[in-house]
């Protein structure tokens, strides 16, 4: 279910049947804040219904981010994400090779804050999904 869009950059959407959040990125780079927005959003999507994973489906993202967003979630966002009740980011990486060295160049940075996977298609993040319910 659609809960939210930033035309031409990312829609986010729920996923009831894993219970998460899932930002489908389209481009990985905008001029103002649209991209810490769409983030902040989706952390206060997941907040609202109890959600600890935030999935970033970059299938179809082209570009990169800003250098300063990179920073900025890794040193700003993830400590809020995980004080909000994020306990998981996943990540379904990139087609293209820019904006898959641009995904791991965010993830590198943020890891140790939360557990960080990454994936090739939503299939695979569903089957990761279920694992982790059953170790609980």
């Amino acid at each position: 279910m659609k809960l939210h869009s930033a035309p031409g950059l990312a829609d986010i959407y729920y996923e009831k049947d894993i219970q998460a959040i899932r930002i489908e990125w389209f481009s990985m780079f905008s001029a103002d804040n649209t991209f810490r927005d769409v983030i902040c959003k989706s952390i206060e999507l997941a907040k609202q219904r109890n959600i600890q994973i935030v999935i970033g489906d970059q299938r179809a993202a082209v570009g990169t981010s800003k250098p300063a967003d990179v920073e900025w979630f890794a040193n700003e966002l993830m400590p809020l994400a995980v004080q909000s009740g994020i306990r998981y980011f996943t990540s379904i990486m990139p087609q293209s090779a820019l904006s898959k060295l641009n995904s791991k160049r965010i993830i590198d940075k943020a890891e140790g804050q939360a557990m960080i996977h990454s994936f090739g298609s939503m299939e695979e993040v569903r089957e990761w999904v279920k694992t982790q319910a059953t170790k609980k």
